[in-house]
C-alpha cells in the first residue's frame, strides 16, 4: 500500500491531506449535531404548539425566554413577529 502511495508521487499528498480534512470536517459536524440533539427539549416544543394551537402568545414568549434550542427560538420568531 506504501509503495502505491509513493509511486503516485505528489498528488498522492495532496489527495491525502484532503482525505484528513474531510474526515476532520464530517467528524466535527457529527460532533456537533449529537450535542445538538442531547440538548433538544422535546416536552417544551409539544408544550409550546400547545400553546400556539391556543392562541396564548404570552405565555409561550415566557416559557421561551431563556431557552438555548434552535429549533424553538425559530418558532418564537416566527410567533413573534406574526
Amino acid at each position: 500500500m506504501l509503495d502505491i502511495f509513493i509511486k503516485g508521487g505528489p498528488v498522492m499528498y495532496l489527495l491525502l491531506a484532503c482525505s484528513i480534512l474531510v474526515l476532520t470536517v464530517i467528524i466535527e459536524r457529527s460532533l456537533f449535531w449529537i450535542s445538538v440533539n442531547k440538548h433538544r427539549n422535546y416536552s417544551l416544543i409539544d408544550e409550546i404548539l400547545e400553546l400556539c394551537r391556543a392562541g396564548d402568545w404570552e405565555s409561550v414568549r415566557i416559557k421561551t425566554k431563556d431557552s438555548k434550542d434552535f429549533i424553538i427560538k425559530i418558532l418564537v420568531t416566527g410567533i413573534v413577529h406574526r
